[in-house]
């Protein structure tokens, strides 16, 4: 076999593997560009949906929160975070929400 040939062939067969990582569960094994695993969070406020991927798993939510705020344009003083009728104060490390959706309200 020549190297191109051969190099093409392990490709595949890595491409393969990653895609049944990804069929078991989809959220578990995404990366940044760098490899590290992104914490997947999902954000809903009035119908609308946030998917904010977070570096750093073992970090607060904080940052996430902030984001969030930013995007819907409304200061985070007057945003409420519930997860399972419990509201986040953003010091929780953001792997406990990966994948998972957080309600947001505005108060």
């Amino acid at each position: 076999l020549r190297k191109d040939c051969l190099q093409r062939h392990i490709k595949a067969l890595h491409r393969q593997e990653q895609d049944k990582l990804a069929q078991e569960n989809p959220l578990k094994h995404i990366k940044d560009k760098d490899g590290i695993p992104l914490a997947r969070i999902k954000f809903v406020m009035q119908n609308t949906m946030f998917q904010v991927g977070q570096k750093d798993p073992r970090k607060p939510i904080l940052k996430s929160m902030r984001f969030v705020s930013k995007k819907v344009g409304v200061d985070m003083k007057f945003l409420l975070f519930k997860y399972k009728k419990r509201v986040l104060s953003g010091l929780e490390a953001s792997i406990e929400f990966d994948g998972e959706i957080i309600e947001v309200i505005k108060v």
